[in-house]
């Protein structure tokens, strides 16, 4: 994963001037590849919805959706749809297509549960890696944490398989959490004796979500995976 600062138009500026009617509730953006996506008129009115020109301050590269693209930010990344070809407003929402969709199961089959969008609460380790060797008696683990649309509020360490837990801090010498933006985080562990050792993380945003432990048994889709992640290490 990454950042980076884009530069562009605000979708927001191009829609005043088309003058949507007050019923249109929907924008489709549509991409020369055919692939289309459709977010509510109050996202794409956000002043930091764009339709971005530059990719840190150069010309937008061809893998990165050459010559325009939009920016969603805090959605998941399937609502940045490159190579933007067509804008249309609609009044309701495009549910012809069966991509990136919340599936539950229930009684019958599966329910629709609406199109995935903005991110889940989510922290991950960037170091140990899962069944490294640590030596000694002191580590510092590392990781990242990001929220979406809400800056995160702190990130907790569990030791023991996730029955404890302590708080990491922020890494020195990075900007203050953010909405649509993920930061480091650190823990200086104090390894009490030689053994093995079950890593957990969550983390926590300022609206009060909690990276869960589990995922909710009826979600029979793949996205928006954000449970704790687990890493076991040797301590020798």
């Amino acid at each position: 994963m990454g950042h980076a600062e884009w530069g562009g138009i605000e979708v927001a500026g191009l829609l005043a001037k088309a003058q949507p009617q007050p019923e249109a509730g929907y924008v489709r953006l549509r991409g020369a590849d055919g692939y289309s996506r459709t977010i509510p008129m109050t996202k794409a009115m956000r002043p930091d919805t764009l339709l971005a020109l530059t990719m840190n301050g150069e010309r937008l590269p061809a893998a990165h959706g050459f010559p325009i693209r939009a920016v969603v930010p805090g959605w998941y990344g399937m609502d940045s749809v490159k190579w933007l070809e067509t804008i249309e407003v609609i009044r309701e929402e495009d549910a012809g297509g069966k991509e990136y969709r919340r599936g539950r199961s229930m009684v019958g089959g599966v329910q629709d549960a609406g199109p995935v969008s903005a991110m889940e609460v989510k922290s991950v380790f960037s170091r140990p890696a899962d069944e490294a060797i640590l030596m000694g008696r002191r580590f510092t683990v590392r990781g990242a944490a990001w929220a979406g649309e809400r800056p995160v509020k702190a990130v907790e360490v569990s030791t023991d398989g996730g029955y404890s837990w302590q708080a990491a801090r922020f890494s020195p010498g990075q900007p203050p959490p953010q909405p649509c933006a993920w930061v480091h985080w650190e823990y200086d562990w104090k390894i009490p004796v030689p053994g093995a050792y079950e890593l957990v993380c969550r983390a926590t945003d300022e609206s009060g979500r909690v990276q869960p432990a589990k995922r909710p048994a009826d979600r029979v889709d793949d996205y928006e995976q954000n449970t704790w992640q687990r890493v076991r290490v040797t301590a020798v």
